[in-house]
């Protein structure tokens, strides 16, 4: 396999434009392009928008989030200070906030595999998780 090497002058630099598209007239100058004209927007704010914030769906997503974000805190706080009860450091006891992730995770990964496998029914599995 042959190698070729390019002359430095074929070489374009990343710097220099390409104006071959550019048109020109008979003084060899460039014409300059015009805008267009009628095609201007007009931007209105649109008040239907701001519906979703009565719909009764928006406010029972934004509780359920709300509940769960506020249960989540809660529950790293009182792991940590349950763990600062039974005598360990603070350094120590965030070990235990640490494990939350890591069990989300193998909870994310593993327990699929159940239904996926069909030990379980899909409804089985989901009434098995509410009530644990």
């Amino acid at each position: 396999m042959l190698h070729t090497v390019k002359n430095p002058s074929d070489i374009k630099d990343s710097t220099e434009k390409d104006f071959s598209s550019v048109k020109n007239n008979a003084n060899n100058v460039s014409e300059p392009v015009e805008p267009m004209t009628g095609t201007t927007t007009k931007h209105t704010i649109s008040w239907k928008s701001f519906r979703v914030f009565a719909d009764p769906t928006y406010f029972s997503i934004m509780l359920v989030q709300s509940m769960t974000t506020f249960i989540s805190t809660l529950n790293w706080t009182i792991l940590v200070d349950y763990g600062r009860d039974k005598g360990m450091s603070t350094e120590v006891s965030v070990y235990f906030v640490m494990f939350l992730p890591v069990a989300e995770i193998i909870g994310n990964l593993g327990l699929n595999w159940i239904t996926d496998c069909h030990f379980m029914t899909r409804t089985n599995f989901c009434l098995l998780c509410f009530l644990i």
